[in-house]
C-alpha cells in the first residue's frame, strides 16, 4: 500500500522454502513407519481412583485411563499417583 505521495506504507511477504531430501521418498516413508511399529511400555503407578474411591496399581496408558467427559469405567487421567520418597530425592 502507499500513501499519497507513493511511498510505501505496508508491505506483505509470502513464500516458502523447498527442502529437497537426500534419500529417495520410498526410504524416507519406510523410515517413518519403522517407529511405529513396536508398542509403547507404560508405566504403573499406584494411584488413588478418586472416581471409584480406590487406591490401586494403573498404567498410564491413555486407553486405559478416562476423563470427566466420558463415562467410563476406568479411572480419570488426573488421578494422584504415590511415589516413595526416595524416588523422589534425585529430583530434589
Amino acid at each position: 500500500m502507499f500513501d499519497k505521495d507513493d511511498i510505501p506504507t505496508a508491505g506483505s511477504l509470502r513464500g516458502f522454502q523447498i527442502i529437497r531430501n537426500h534419500q529417495p521418498r520410498k526410504k524416507m516413508i519406510k523410515i517413518l513407519n519403522s517407529g511405529h511399529s513396536t508398542p509403547k511400555k507404560y508405566e504403573k503407578f499406584i494411584a488413588h481412583d478418586w472416581k471409584h474411591n480406590k487406591i490401586a496399581l494403573y498404567s498410564c496408558d491413555p486407553k486405559k485411563l478416562g476423563n470427566y467427559f466420558v463415562e467410563s469405567d476406568k479411572p480419570f487421567e488426573t488421578s494422584p499417583a504415590f511415589f516413595k520418597p526416595d524416588v523422589l530425592l534425585k529430583y530434589k
